[in-house]
């Protein structure tokens, strides 16, 4: 099955500039296997503004008691300071009851910033009670990489949510 996602937007310090992207998936037919290739475009407004182009991929399989989904992300940036982007995260996924799922995510960023890249653990499980509401806890464990003038760095999160749907 062949499905498509475009959209375009701005953000609160950009309303001058508009970001656009989309995005083409496919499904093997009963496989549990999509693919993705995503597309962006933009401008960036911070301290190192600059136009961006991203590119992306991503891969899910979903079947069963398996739930595995993987991005890879790389941007093309104009900005005089700093380099282009490169980001992906991998998070394997196990349903232990048709309401209940136990994860890991692996998170790294290559911001393009002088300052080191960033990796993540997150551990967590959601609970879906049903198709309006999604509660969730996850604890995660974030390393960053000094750079210049920075030290390494470490932090840990604990996040606790609900989400509500109407």
């Amino acid at each position: 099955m062949l499905k498509y996602n475009v959209y375009v937007g701005n953000f609160a310090g950009n309303t001058e500039h508009f970001d656009y992207g989309g995005r083409l998936g496919y499904t093997f037919g009963d496989t549990g296997v999509t693919t993705g290739l995503n597309a962006a475009s933009g401008h960036r407004v911070f301290a190192n503004s600059s136009d961006y182009t991203l590119y992306g991929f991503d891969l899910l399989y979903d079947k069963g008691p398996i739930l595995w989904k993987s991005e890879i992300f790389v941007t093309d940036e104009d900005a005089t300071v700093g380099k282009d982007r490169f980001a992906f995260y991998t998070q394997p996924a196990w349903r232990f009851h048709d309401r209940w799922i136990a994860f890991y995510r692996y998170d790294f960023l290559d911001s393009g910033a002088i300052t080191g890249d960033t990796t993540e653990h997150a551990f967590g499980v959601t609970y879906k009670p049903n198709n309006n509401v999604h509660v969730r806890a996850i604890a995660t464990l974030k390393h960053f990489d000094g750079g210049v003038g920075t030290t390494d760095a470490n932090t840990q999160q604990y996040q606790l949510s609900a989400t509500f749907s109407f």
